[in-house]
């Protein structure tokens, strides 16, 4: 029996979807054709990933319909079962498996290399769960090709977040997907591999692979051809790539009352009571045979603000697990915290009581189903999840910060049930909710519209006094703050550069 080729790949025709009940979303009609580039653009919590999610069969499709007509030749039978995810493959940053999940490990344990059994290596992540075993020259080849040949031999969860990016890109390369779907693929990314990853992107698009990716509006690859604009879980206008580009406007006002950015009143709080919140007197750390840092010295004095940079696997991640007590291997260093040397008997609880912390490493961990104001709670007593009996006043704060963000009506919805973007938001509350004496933000910013970054800049900046500690990293200069007048850069575990300014 003889099919019909058809050049249409993916269909949706006044599509609805419902996620648990919840409708999201209503009469959706988009057309995907072969050889056309799709980048979804929109707001935080626009939808882009709930599309992507809709797109490949994750939701309840209610009324309409959703096809994927051009993969009709591929069935061998008219009546057999066609698997779409062998030929749409998906990466993204909060991905799960049966292969990794993060909610089977606490976070520290990324860190301790005597706590590695159970958990699968970079090689064998790529190894498994496909449905043809790849041969180890395709892996050699797509690693090459990304660049993370070195991180096979590592266990998945110690891998950073640039490294973890890459390593699921791959994942999808050896699939050989006719379709791949990339959700935000270069938040994360440093610089130069950002560059790296857009040329990847462009040389899949030219041998054949079709690419939908979510992304900024100001990240596209050079050969995408159509973009996709959502706003509050519809379409809000589709153009070619050429047309958007001469659009000068702004394509997602916000309501006049929402342009004027709020304030938040603050408690005042004692004077922190130390001298040296950090110190690192040549500091080296290996994991096996592979150095992580090598001969760090570097001071942070409190109050002092600074920038922490370098390009991804340059052991930012390292510095910093070993600030905020989850590094084993800060015993075997001479390290001052808070004017104490490390291991002289300080409980990690007490050096996390004086932090505020946020990382995309950190995010991944949090994967209960709990509402979002239980998820900042837990920053009062720095843990992953509520054990202890929150305040009317601690409450209520929470609830000021949901409201500064105009996101009141996130504080009884479930942390998983929201954006990535919105998810963000949470933790950066999360993280100031104690009013913490030292702010350590890494890549804060991640999946955040233009107007949720200012917002989260004004309330950083409220926070930090004169005598708050602040380590801010970011792949993005913009995003440094501007009262941020200490850098240090790293490169390979060595500082490559470090520019102080005495107060």
């Amino acid at each position: 029996m003889s099919r019909t080729h058809t050049e249409t790949i993916v269909e949706l025709t006044e599509a609805s979807f419902y996620h648990r009940q919840h409708l999201l979303f209503d009469q959706l009609t988009w057309q995907i054709r072969k050889n056309e580039q799709w980048a979804i653009i929109g707001p935080t919590g626009s939808g882009k990933t709930s599309l992507i999610n809709a797109l490949t069969g994750k939701f309840i499709l209610r009324h309409g319909q959703l096809s994927y007509p051009f993969l009709e030749q591929y069935r061998p039978t008219p009546d057999s079962y066609l698997p779409v995810n062998d030929f749409i493959r998906v990466v993204s940053f909060g991905e799960d498996s049966a292969l990794l999940n993060y909610a089977n490990f606490y976070y520290q344990q990324r860190f301790n290399a005597a706590q590695s059994e159970g958990i699968i290596t970079a090689q064998e992540f790529l190894e498994k769960g496909l449905s043809e075993d790849p041969v180890a020259s395709e892996i050699n080849q797509v690693c090459r090709l990304l660049g993370i040949e070195e991180v096979l031999p590592l266990e998945f969860i110690k891998l950073s977040n640039g490294q973890t990016r890459k390593l699921r890109i791959a994942k999808a390369l050896l699939a050989k997907p006719l379709v791949l779907i990339l959700d935000n693929p270069f938040i994360g990314l440093d610089t130069a591999t950002r560059a790296d990853l857009n040329q990847i992107i462009n040389h899949l698009i030219e041998t054949g692979t079709q690419v939908i990716l979510t992304t900024s509006s100001e990240e596209f690859p050079q050969k995408i051809t159509h973009i996709l604009a959502l706003d509050n879980f519809q379409i809000n206008r589709v153009y070619t790539k050429e047309e958007y580009l001469k659009q000068q406007f702004n394509e997602y006002p916000l309501p006049d009352g929402e342009k004027i950015l709020p304030t938040l009143s603050l408690l005042s709080q004692p004077e922190p009571d130390f001298t040296i919140a950090f110190q690192f007197t040549d500091v080296s750390v290996k994991y096996g045979d592979k150095p992580a840092l090598q001969h760090i010295n570097w001071t942070v004095k409190k109050g002092e603000k600074w920038a922490l940079l370098g390009p991804n696997g340059s052991g930012k991640s390292t510095i910093l697990s070993l600030i905020n007590a989850d590094h084993p291997q800060a015993y075997a260093n001479t390290i001052v915290l808070f004017d104490k040397i490390r291991g002289t008997g300080e409980s990690i609880w007490d050096i996390k009581k004086r932090i505020g912390f946020v990382s995309p490493e950190l995010h991944l961990y949090f994967k209960q189903q709990i509402p979002c104001w239980e998820v900042v709670a837990t920053g009062y007593f720095d843990t992953l999840y509520l054990n202890q009996k929150v305040t009317d006043s601690q409450k209520d704060s929470i609830q000021k910060h949901f409201v500064f963000f105009h996101l009141a009506d996130l504080m009884e919805q479930s942390f998983q049930s929201i954006s990535s973007g919105q998810q963000r938001i949470v933790l950066l509350i999360r993280s100031l909710i104690k009013q913490p004496e030292v702010i350590i933000w890494d890549e804060p910013y991640q999946a955040l519209d233009a107007y949720y970054i200012n917002l989260s800049a004004k309330l950083l900046q409220m926070y930090c006094t004169p005598a708050t500690t602040l380590i801010f990293v970011s792949h993005y200069s913009h995003e440094i703050p501007t009262f941020v007048n200490n850098y240090l850069v790293l490169d390979r575990g060595r500082i490559s550069k470090l520019a102080y300014t005495a107060q």
